[in-house]
């Protein structure tokens, strides 16, 4: 069964990255690689020092519709080399003609692939499936105002069952020359799982180096104070240090 929506999602990006897709609009694909202090999911921790790395295919198939399919890696760098968890999406982004030039409405889905290379080393136990992976749906309200802000809702309905509630807000801002800072904060609350609602708050701050057209470096430090029932471990404050690559090709 795990397999089978895997190779929906990996179906989907194929689909995606065919020639001559389904609207006469670019294929985006963007490429991220990546180095953590720690993999911090939602305020808990989850695994050590690690490699990330997440592959995102985009395209608009009609007027202010965009489709999107994504796969996410995390490998822990702690000597035994081993897969720790991995993520696949998929999701669309709608812009209704008479609000979309403030608003985007997003929905899709998530299956996360667990394995129980992470069990001894998560934080919470409300997010701790023991190696089994589970799902997740979820719906965003992405407004265009100064800020960015989102409001996002996740459910996950097997293996972790609960609801995750989150607003964010970013802002980047250009430096000199190929420089920029990227800015951004959330604030999470969760339901279902036994957490007392409010669960983390999140703080990013990145610096980013344009090397040309569409690839840079990313030099960044997360500031995640997690409620005590999700991280007890981090004493109210945990700095998660990240430096990585990223590149945007078109096609």
């Amino acid at each position: 069964m795990r397999k089978s929506r895997v190779g929906w999602v990996m179906l989907l990006l194929l689909l995606l990255a065919a020639p001559g897709g389904w609207a006469a609009a670019p294929l985006r694909v963007d490429l991220d690689l990546g180095f953590d202090s720690n993999y911090v999911f939602r305020g808990s921790k989850r695994g050590p020092f690690g490699l990330n790395g997440t592959l995102t295919l985009s395209k608009e198939v009609a007027k202010g519709l965009t489709v999107q399919a994504s796969a996410w890696n995390y490998l822990p760098l702690d000597g035994q080399f081993n897969f720790g968890e991995g993520k696949y999406a998929v999701g669309f982004s709608y812009r209704p003609p008479l609000v979309g030039r403030l608003a985007a409405i997003e929905g899709g889905y998530s299956y996360f692939d667990i394995t129980n290379r992470l069990t001894p080393t998560i934080s919470f136990g409300g997010d701790n499936t023991f190696g089994r992976d589970t799902q997740e749906a979820y719906l965003r309200l992405a407004l265009d105002l100064p800020g960015r802000p989102s409001i996002d809702l996740l459910q996950d309905f097997q293996n972790r069952v609960g609801t995750y509630f989150r607003v964010s807000a970013a802002k980047d801002v250009d430096l000199k020359g190929p420089w920029a800072l990227g800015l951004s904060g959330s604030f999470g609350l969760d339901f279902g799982r036994g957490v007392d609602t409010f669960r983390d708050f999140a703080w990013r701050t990145e610096l980013r180096y344009e090397l040309g057209q569409g690839i840079g470096l990313m030099a960044g430090l997360d500031w995640w104070l997690p409620s005590h029932q999700v991280d007890a471990g981090a004493g109210g404050l945990r700095l998660v240090p990240s430096f990585g690559i990223n590149l945007v090709p078109r096609y």
